[in-house]
């Protein structure tokens, strides 16, 4: 009798926490950011919106949950820590989207959904898989052979990932064609503390 088994080596670690709900203040000051268009949808003008005094709450729950990600996914070295390097808030609208991209300079990313709609989702895409030369359909997808994977948005739950995973959000078509803007928050992180061997010369203070 044959006995064997398929391993998953090297997982991508995707964070998701659920976070009180911003305080009236701090949705008031979320929705009346000036913005601009980003190609498929707005984002705002500033790029340090969780620096302002009204969100500090707000970023301290947001620190404790990068802390815990960090522990789990990274390294629990307790002298390593990440910090908020640019944040921003983000407008879709309906029959807007979110080009596909990623996150330059940047350890980890995250979002959080301020407002959403039950069928809203993000998709995030394997930039092995989808440039593959071979082109296979399989009848049923799963997380070792699907190029893209969608994942619900609910509404105050932050999502936490590797910056360079490519990530995109599809045209919104919720059936209410006066549905309100999908608004989230998404931000960027860099490592403080020491990473690195001194002996094998690839310390880094930071």
């Amino acid at each position: 009798m044959i006995q064997g088994q398929v391993l998953g080596l090297f997982p991508t670690p995707l964070g998701r926490y659920k976070l009180p709900p911003l305080t009236k203040a701090q949705y008031k000051f979320v929705l009346g950011q000036e913005n601009k268009v980003n190609r498929s949808n707005k984002i705002s003008v500033t790029k340090s919106i969780l620096e302002d005094k009204c969100m500090a709450s707000f970023k301290t729950n947001i620190d404790h949950c990068l802390a815990s990600y960090l522990k789990e996914a990274v390294s629990s070295d307790p002298n390593l820590k990440l910090r908020i390097t640019q944040s921003w808030s983000n407008y879709t609208g309906v029959g807007e989207q979110h080009h596909q991209h990623y996150h330059a300079n940047s350890v980890i990313s995250g979002v959080y959904y301020v407002q959403t709609l039950d069928t809203d989702s993000i998709n995030f895409h394997d930039k092995e898989r989808g440039s593959s030369h071979w082109e296979i359909y399989p009848p049923e997808l799963h997380s070792y052979n699907a190029p893209t994977w969608t994942i619900s948005t609910p509404q105050e739950w932050l999502m936490l990932f590797p910056s360079q995973l490519s990530h995109s959000v599809s045209d919104r078509q919720p059936e209410d064609k006066n549905a309100p803007d999908r608004i989230s928050i998404s931000f960027n992180t860099f490592y403080t503390g020491e990473i690195g061997d001194d002996g094998d010369a690839t310390k880094l203070i930071l």
